[in-house]
C-alpha cells in the first residue's frame, strides 16, 4: 500500500471520529436541555440518524476491508 493512501485513510478516520464525537456531544446537550427546546424532536431524530449512519458506514468499511484482503 502506498504512503499517500495510508495517510489519506488515517486522516479520513480521524475526521470520522471527530464528527461522531461532535454528534454525540450535541445529542447529549439537547437531551440535557430537554423538550422545552423549540427543535427538540427534529434534532434528536437527525442526530440519532447521523450517528447511526456513521456507525453503519464504519462497520461496512471494516467488513469490506477484511473481505477484500
Amino acid at each position: 500500500m502506498n504512503h499517500y493512501a495510508t495517510k489519506k485513510s488515517a486522516a479520513q478516520s480521524m475526521l470520522d471520529v471527530a464528527l461522531l464525537m461532535a454528534n454525540s456531544s450535541q445529542l447529549k446537550t439537547i437531551l440535557y436541555v430537554g423538550p422545552q427546546y423549540r427543535f427538540y424532536v427534529p434534532l434528536i431524530v437527525l442526530l440519532t440518524l447521523s450517528t447511526a449512519l456513521q456507525v453503519i458506514v464504519g462497520l461496512l468499511l471494516v467488513f469490506i476491508g477484511k473481505r477484500h484482503h
